[in-house]
């Protein structure tokens, strides 16, 4: 997919349909909208497909943006949280995205939001006023001396794709902005 294919993604528009019933991630999921969460910088979307190396299997890392379903996530709203405070699962796996270490993993949801105690929750904030444009920080980390954000990096040589980190939440880093195709 070329740069013009992944702008023509970014920009449909979506309606938005904000669920308020059960939302948990184990619940069935059919009435909650997919987003494709994409780096500009890189021009990659967010995957959980990495199969192919044993150790990094479970995983979350940039690839060519495609539109399929293991690009695909869903956004289930925590009430307890802050406002904008979200637990995200994959469409294909249904599985939890987790803070693991300095990066972000699978993990099988609990199932109990809010708030699922084993599984990471997200707080997103709009940057600009228009699009669909966030920082993604996680929620334990918030109100702390150093709040950790997802940001994408490189992809070092012996990774399957560019890696998403969690570093220090940085609003003049470029790379910590993703794009959703809807807003959650």
């Amino acid at each position: 997919m070329n740069s013009r294919q992944i702008m023509a993604l970014l920009a449909t528009p979506a309606a938005l349909t904000l669920v308020l019933a059960d939302t948990s991630p184990t619940a069935a999921t059919t009435g909650l909208p997919k987003t494709t969460i994409a780096s500009q910088p890189l021009q990659t979307c967010m995957d959980i497909s990495t199969t192919q190396v044993s150790g990094f299997y479970g995983y979350v890392y940039g690839a060519a943006c495609t539109g399929s379903s293991t690009q695909n996530f869903q956004f289930h709203h925590v009430i307890s949280g802050p406002a904008g405070t979200f637990q995200i699962t994959n469409v294909s796996s249904r599985q939890c995205l987790i803070q693991y270490a300095n990066g972000v993993k699978q993990n099988p949801c609990s199932g109990s939001v809010p708030p699922d105690s084993i599984n990471t929750e997200w707080t997103l904030t709009r940057v600009g006023s228009a699009g669909f444009a966030y920082r993604l920080a996680v929620t334990s980390t918030l109100g702390t001396v150093a709040p950790t954000c997802l940001q994408v990096g490189p992809r070092p040589a012996s990774h399957p794709g560019p890696v998403m980190l969690l570093t220090t939440c940085d609003p003049a880093q470029p790379d910590q902005v993703l794009t959703l195709t809807t807003a959650p």
